[in-house]
């Protein structure tokens, strides 16, 4: 009878400790710390930090390109998917992003975004959607597929997202290494970046020549941006939206294998 009582008690601990667990999840947002983190790269790259109704609160250009992206425009309180379409259509304007049916883009994202990796679908899905509107052939590589990032993940005995985490904070600041900050959570590497992009754009704001410089740009590739958008037949998207798929297939492996190294040839 005892064993039989005693079985029935730690049955009930187990449904009990689960029902917490659930309902910590469920209050906790399921994020961490609320923040989420999210970075593009296509020649240009850029991250940004979004709060827990995926706004954008922090965002920082990590080179020249970036940088000239960026300029005149705005993403504070915006949500990831508009800053992220904004980026890609700048850059299309731009010019950094071939149009050429005979070449291919190639963009990678970074995600870390918690348990439910909403965010994580809704970055992937408008990053998608803008290449089937605008007709850009592009390979989309995520982090966690990219096999020299896991090695290397591995290695130091972390994940691929705190790795990109990581290596965000190392970039903006020499003074740590990634033994000294491995030890970190994700939420307290966030909250890291989060500080690093907010001193970085309040010390180095975007100048009127980098402004002027976008505008230039725009205009040089002005006649190619309009012919190319001038060429999309909304009634012949499928034939493009094979040819996407196509491109996945036959070339995906090669850039999940070693991004760094095929990647950096076509940039």
């Amino acid at each position: 009878m005892k064993s039989k009582l005693a079985s029935i008690i730690s049955i009930a601990s187990v449904i009990m400790v689960a029902v917490v667990v659930s309902l910590i999840i469920i209050f906790t947002g399921i994020k961490n710390g609320g923040y989420n983190y999210v970075k593009l790269q296509s020649g240009f790259e850029i991250e940004f930090i979004t709060n827990s109704k995926d706004k954008v609160i922090s965002f920082k250009p990590l080179n020249e390109k970036a940088r000239l992206i960026i300029a005149n425009e705005n993403f504070d309180g915006i949500s990831v998917e508009e800053a992220i379409n904004n980026v890609l259509i700048e850059s299309l304007k731009m010019g950094y992003l071939s149009t050429n049916d005979d070449d291919f883009n190639v963009i990678k994202l970074t995600v870390v975004s918690g348990l439910t990796q909403a965010v994580d679908v809704n970055v992937y899905r408008t990053v998608n959607n803008f290449l089937v509107n605008n007709e850009v052939l592009a390979l989309i590589i995520e982090n966690q597929n990219d096999m020299e990032y896991v090695k290397e993940a591995k290695q130091l005995g972390i994940g691929t997202n705190k790795l990109a985490l990581i290596n965000s904070v190392i970039e903006s600041s020499t003074k740590l290494t990634k033994e000294q900050l491995k030890n970190k959570t994700e939420d307290e590497l966030i909250d890291i970046i989060k500080t690093l992009q907010e001193n970085y754009m309040k010390n180095n704001p975007i100048t009127e020549d980098e402004i002027q410089q976008k505008e230039d740009l725009i205009e040089q590739n002005q006649d190619n941006y309009n012919l190319h958008i001038s060429n999309i037949n909304n009634k012949e998207k499928g034939a493009f939206v094979s040819k996407l798929q196509e491109l996945q297939s036959t070339e995906q492996r090669k850039y999940e294998l070693n991004f760094s190294k095929h990647y950096n040839l076509n940039v």
